[in-house]
């Protein structure tokens, strides 16, 4: 899956209505193996048995890797429960840019924004999945589900973060600006960092109810640093 020229690997477990989403700075043979390794030793340490694996022709390196289990689905007839995925990614992603001024995004902010909704969609449980009380989530991590009063912040907000929480001694600069990514699950959240582009995380923060002019041209430094393309008439670009 290819965000505004940004790759990822999207796995969909078909009856837990799990999604996994797995940033691929290069996509060669290597990093989709491992990737989905990974994945697959996360389900089998709850118990759970991957039976059988239908993939894309580009991910036909795995057919080696697990013998007997996968099916290469010809390019014409793609893999319909995950391209019913990737349109309710568009839609959710498009829908969070919609109610946000940036007409940039840099490389973490994409990924980032694909795990909010990969993180979104896996916390709620699912209508026709093995369990009408148990999230994704809750099935597969035993994590247990999010309390939504603990969501201070959104997607896309601008905050001053302090920039060393425990050193306020020093003539260095006291706040960082950053925009909102998502919660970092100990009762702190995930920022990208408008001076550096990198993801880091707080517990502490100074909202502010707008974006500044000069915080969205500092967005669009980041994206073109990272050469993404800028946002269109039709935000996002998917493949």
């Amino acid at each position: 899956m290819h965000v505004q020229t940004v790759r990822f690997l999207h796995i969909f477990v078909q009856n837990i209505r799990y999604h996994h989403t797995v940033y691929l700075p290069v996509v060669n043979d290597t990093t989709i193996r491992n990737a989905t390794a990974a994945c697959i030793q996360m389900l089998k340490a709850r118990g759970f048995t991957v039976a059988r694996l239908r993939v894309d022709e580009e991910l036909d390196t795995l057919v080696d890797q697990y013998p007997g289990k996968v099916t290469v689905v010809p390019p014409e007839e793609h893999v319909s429960d995950v391209e019913r995925c990737i349109r309710t990614y568009k839609e959710r992603t498009r829908a969070i840019l919609s109610g946000l001024p940036y007409k940039h995004v840099s490389r973490n902010f994409v990924r980032e924004l694909v795990a909010e909704v990969t993180d979104t969609i896996n916390a709620v449980p699912a209508s026709d999945g093995v369990s009408d009380r148990l999230s994704p989530t809750s099935i597969v991590t035993g994590a247990t589900p999010p309390s939504f009063h603990d969501f201070t912040l959104r997607f896309g907000e601008y905050v001053i973060a302090p920039t060393n929480p425990q050193q306020t001694n020093t003539n260095y600069p006291r706040g960082i600006e950053a925009i909102v990514m998502s919660k970092s699950g100990n009762g702190g959240y995930r920022f990208l960092s408008l001076s550096t582009g990198n993801i880091f995380t707080r517990a502490h923060w100074t909202p502010y109810e707008h974006v500044p002019i000069h915080a969205l041209a500092l967005v669009k430094d980041l994206a073109t640093r990272d050469n993404i393309p800028p946002l269109r008439d039709q935000p996002l670009v998917f493949k």
